[in-house]
């Protein structure tokens, strides 16, 4: 009799701090609806139910401990992106800066402006989230550097 399916074998190579949904769904795209396939779905659930726990927060909360202000300094005419780590999800409480900057949400390649700052008040955003793929990014041509500070809280790890 042939050996089960096993997305264990299929992710051997995948650290679990590098692992994704996608991986999960990559391991199991190609498997049929056969009855020697319920470990390998049994398993995979496993995993992501494992991953939902080690990296949430219950019902999507921000995670209280991971919570901060993230700083970029911005020279006149450059430009600063402010990016989570990993796989990691940060949602935007609020944005100030210490001059009028121009805000965007940045996917690396095409960008849409989310604010233009006024150094006099803070933006606050109540479901405003970014991921290493659709991040800040922060433009200055003010003639002046200029500092953008972002509070935030983790979301997912």
């Amino acid at each position: 009799m042939p050996k089960s399916p096993d997305v264990y074998d299929r992710l051997k190579s995948t650290k679990l701090d590098e692992l994704t949904v996608s991986n999960l769904n990559d391991a199991t795209k190609e498997s049929f609806i056969e009855s020697n396939n319920v470990q390998l779905w049994s398993q995979s659930i496993t995993l992501d139910r494992a991953l939902d726990a080690g990296r949430t927060f219950p019902h999507g909360l921000p995670i209280p401990e991971l919570c901060g202000v993230e700083s970029e300094t911005v020279a006149n005419g450059a430009s600063a992106t402010i990016k989570p780590d990993g796989n990691e999800i940060w949602r935007i409480m609020a944005v100030s800066s210490t001059a009028d900057l121009a805000i965007s949400l940045f996917d690396g390649a095409t960008g849409y402006c989310l604010i233009q700052t006024d150094s006099l008040l803070g933006v606050t955003y109540p479901d405003l989230y970014i991921t290493p793929t659709l991040y800040l990014s922060i433009s200055n041509g003010t003639g002046d550097s200029a500092t953008c500070n972002v509070a935030y809280c983790k979301v997912s790890l």
